[in-house]
Formats: structure tokens, sequence, C-alpha cells
């Protein structure tokens, strides 16, 4: 017990990540929202242990896909269930701190579609959850790379879909003219 005091007090050694920086935990993660009128509306959650607004996430279930692991966190989470990306619109690191260690984790995020918000859910009793605009989920977040996804989320369900920018095509090295005499 006295050792693990120590060390936990003792002075940090900084890890180099595995696979270029990423971290050896990866979860998965949810963005739920729901449009209001022509503006989307994402959902918050307050995290367990400090309270911060987040998004639901947890490990991946190891007999689930990445995708359906995030839905049944924000499930159990947020209560609301709908329809789940099959591709991850982006991933942010956090740190994870558990009795006397901490590990950094990374979390793929895939948007959830609302279709149905529960007035009981398995974890209500001990979690918050908002609607807010994106102004509004960009004050309430603080971590840089989490508002980036969210970010990138919106700017993603806003853009017209005519809008798009047009893909560019490569652009072909000009081949030399060959010269033709005329007599």
């Amino acid at each position: 017990m006295l050792r693990r005091i120590m060390r936990a007090l003792g002075p940090r050694r900084r890890r180099s990540l595995p696979h270029g920086g990423r971290p050896a935990t990866v979860q998965s993660g949810a963005i739920p929202y729901a449009w209001a009128g022509d503006e989307p509306t994402y959902l918050l959650i307050t995290s367990r242990r400090t309270g911060r607004w987040i998004f639901p996430k947890g490990a991946v279930e190891p007999d689930m896909t990445p995708a359906r692991s995030a839905a049944k966190e924000a499930w159990e989470e947020a209560g609301v269930r709908g329809e789940i990306g099959k591709i991850a619109v982006g991933a942010y690191r956090t740190e994870k701190v558990e009795r006397h260690a901490s590990r950094m984790i990374a979390v793929d995020l895939y948007p959830l579609k609302v279709e149905d918000q529960a007035s009981d859910w398995p974890e209500r009793r001990s979690r918050r959850r908002h609607w807010a605009t994106h102004r509004q989920a960009r004050k309430l977040i603080d971590n840089p790379e989490l508002m980036a996804v969210l970010d990138r989320l919106h700017a993603d369900l806003t853009q017209p879909a005519g809008d798009a920018e047009p893909v560019k095509p490569p652009k072909r090295r000009r081949q030399p003219r060959k010269r033709v005499r005329t007599r």
C-alpha cells in the first residue's frame, strides 16, 4: 500500500505513446444531434467524476463494432437512441484518471441522429444532459480536440449538398508539344 502511495506521489515519467502518438487504449463515443428547425443541436452530458460537459463514450465492447458500441454508450449515459453513423467523424485524446494512476485514451466519435429520448435511462442519477446549439456547445466543452471534432460534424451537417466544393481532378503535367515541320 505504501509503495503504491509513494509511486503516485513520486516523479511522473513521460511515456512515449505507441502507434505514432496514439494512446494504446481506444474507446468509441457518439455525438448525439437532432434538428431544431434548420439548425442542429447537440446533446452533451456531464462526466461522473469531474462534471465536465462531454459526449457519451466508453470502451468498445468485444462483440460489437465501434459504432454499435458508441450507440450503446449513448443509451446508457444519455438515454438516447437513433441512427448511428458507420464512419467516425473524428477522434480526440483525453486523460483517464483511475484511482492513483492516469493514462491517455483516444476516443473515436460517431454521429448519432437522435430518434428517441427516454425520461429514464441507466445512468440518469449520475449524469446531467443538456441540448445545446453549436455555439453553446463550444462554450461548454473544454477540450480543444473534442471541439474540433464537433466543428467538423457541424460543418458536415450544415453545408448544403449543392454547395459542396467540387472535387478537382489532379493537375496533369503538360507534355511538350511535338513540332511538326512543314516544308
